[in-house]
């Protein structure tokens, strides 16, 4: 079996250079081919949550900043957090959300599983709820307790 072995010549050269050049090259209708190129192979994903539940929800999602400081946002009756990522590797993006006292816990926001580009979020009474529109309906998921719940922290 034989390898491969690499000319060096200047028509090969001249060939890489090009190839080179068209990645960065921008064409008058917006992106380069190495933009579109990204894109296409790390696509951007869309996280809602909106409240739509009869009182303000306190919330902490694993995607900000400050994950480590313990202090849980407010979100307010029909108001939304909406977030935007590249899709490297698995991604996967959990909320913690406080209902009441004997109301309270994590869902995954996004998961690689979930298979959505805009995953949107309703965030009722009840619990959270995924729209589908490959089904075309709303699908529960439960919260599922921490291990600070679990333990009695």
């Amino acid at each position: 079996m034989g390898s491969f072995r690499y000319k060096r010549s200047k028509k090969n050269e001249a060939i890489l250079s090009v190839l080179v050049l068209l990645l960065f090259i921008k064409p008058s209708y917006g992106k380069t081919v190495f933009r579109k190129f990204i894109d296409l192979a790390l696509p951007i994903k869309t996280v809602s949550l909106r409240n739509d539940a009869g009182k303000p929800i306190l919330y902490k999602c694993s995607f900000e900043d400050d994950i480590y400081v313990e202090k849980l946002r407010v979100l307010a009756p029909g108001e939304a957090l909406t977030w935007a990522f590249r899709e490297y590797f698995a991604p996967q993006y959990w909320c913690f959300l406080y209902y009441s006292g004997e109301k309270q816990g994590c869902f995954w926001a996004y998961t690689v599983r979930k298979r959505c580009t805009y995953c949107y979020w309703s965030l009722k009474d009840s619990g959270p709820f995924l729209y589908r529109p490959d089904r075309l309906r709303w699908e529960q998921h439960s919260l599922f307790k921490t291990p600070n719940q679990i333990n009695g922290d």
